[in-house]
């Protein structure tokens, strides 16, 4: 996929999604943990992982399957985990669904990666993650909530000694560590 692409009104559906779900978890983002809103994202994660497993198996036999041996060594290692907890849930005699939403957690969006970069080409991954960094920033600096003049103040009074700024986000570093690794990563120029 490319800006052509875009322009001529051509974007799969895979990649919408993907969208999609940058933009909803970034609304979401500030969202309190367990409101309705916040499980927004849980549900659009799943029709992504939906549509791109559909599409991984109709591209299976044009698939390469990066990643396929650690998947199946993660495999081991979450059964392992499954196991452990119900053994303990046995032991204790109690069972609770969090143990099980908190493996979902962690496993959908390794499982969603791995679909990904098992349907998109390189060009195409490239172009989300630059649009996705995009919409990060735009959502970043709404939820700053300064104008343009605050933002360029707070920019030249943070303090490093003090570890103070009102530019400061827990919410979006998240976002800015993984496209730091990402981009440093898949970057052409290598700086190391």
């Amino acid at each position: 996929m490319s800006l052509q692409n875009i322009k001529k009104g051509k974007i799969n559906v895979t990649s919408f999604l993907f969208i999609a779900l940058v933009c909803v978890f970034c609304i979401t983002a500030t969202d309190e943990v367990g409101t309705n809103l916040s499980m927004y994202k849980y549900l659009i994660l799943i029709l992504c992982i939906v549509e791109a497993t559909f599409s991984y198996l109709k591209k299976r036999k044009n698939v390469n399957n990066t990643f396929k041996k650690e998947i199946k060594i993660f495999s081991i290692f979450i059964f392992s985990i499954i196991l452990f907890s119900l053994i303990k849930s046995i032991n204790v005699e109690k069972f609770s669904f969090r143990t099980i939403q908190e493996l979902l957690f962690l496993i959908c969006p390794i499982i969603y990666a791995f679909l990904i970069v098992n349907i998109l080409k390189k060009d195409e991954i490239n172009f989300l993650m630059k649009a996705s960094l995009i919409i990060v920033f735009i959502f970043y600096i709404i939820s700053l909530g300064l104008d343009f003049g605050k933002i360029i103040n707070s920019f030249f009074s943070a303090s490093f000694t003090n570890s103070t700024s009102d530019l400061e986000s827990h919410i979006y570093c998240l976002f800015a560590l993984a496209f730091c690794f990402y981009f440093g990563y898949n970057s052409d120029k290598k700086f190391y």
